[in-house]
């Protein structure tokens, strides 16, 4: 082989050797930083997710207790409504019964004895104007008081007549209000799976 050729070869295994080694390091340079680019580019993505997932709940949240809010407010009302309605038509009943004497007596005497009943004492009997006849005799009665203190809708108020510090509010009114809690309890219940549907439904509703 002439010095040419040998010149010739050793310059192409030279270039050989080079080119696969400057070839091996453009690939691993490339390689590191398409791996730094990608790991770049996923943490942007990730923070861009996560902003947008924290602005998201912080919205969610925000409308939940709105939404929740309205529906509560509207359940109130909606009960707020019906209990009115109720008790003005109880009200338009009771004051019908007031006016048939025979009746109302009959529920005026059993109100009178649960309240002496409850008292235990001998007692005034407080009733409204024009209602002091209607008070059946007890030997447990020392007077019967016509008041205006007595509510409108009737009834009686018993008190210790030694000492007129007890009384037993046996008003129809006090009455009405007692089984009223009880109707709005029956109430709040039938309104509360809604509340419930509400809370469930957003507890689930979340960004995966």
């Amino acid at each position: 082989m002439t010095g040419i050729a040998e010149f010739k070869r050793a310059l192409k295994e030279e270039f050989s050797k080079k080119s696969a080694a400057l070839r091996g390091e453009s690939e691993s340079f490339i390689s590191d930083r398409i791996f730094v680019a990608r790991r770049e580019t996923e943490r942007k993505v990730h923070d861009i997710r996560a902003g947008h997932k924290k602005r998201f709940d912080l919205l969610l949240e925000r409308e939940k207790r709105r939404t929740l809010l309205k529906v509560r407010e509207e359940a109130l009302g909606k009960i707020s409504s019906i209990l009115e309605k109720t008790t003005e038509r109880v009200g338009l009943q009771i004051e019908a019964i007031r006016g048939d004497r025979e009746a109302y007596s009959g529920i005026l005497s059993r109100l009178v004895l649960e309240a002496l009943e409850a008292l235990e004492a001998e007692a005034v009997i407080l009733v409204l104007p024009g209602e002091g006849g209607l008070v059946p005799e007890d030997e447990r009665i020392r007077a019967v008081e016509e008041s205006e203190s007595v509510t409108s809708w009737g009834g009686c108020l018993a008190t210790d007549a030694p000492t007129r510090t007890l009384y037993i509010d046996n008003t129809i009114k006090t009455r009405w209000d007692l089984y009223q809690k009880e109707l709005l309890r029956g109430l709040s219940e039938r309104y509360r799976h809604v509340l419930e549907e509400f809370e469930r439904f957003s507890r689930e509703f979340r960004l995966s």
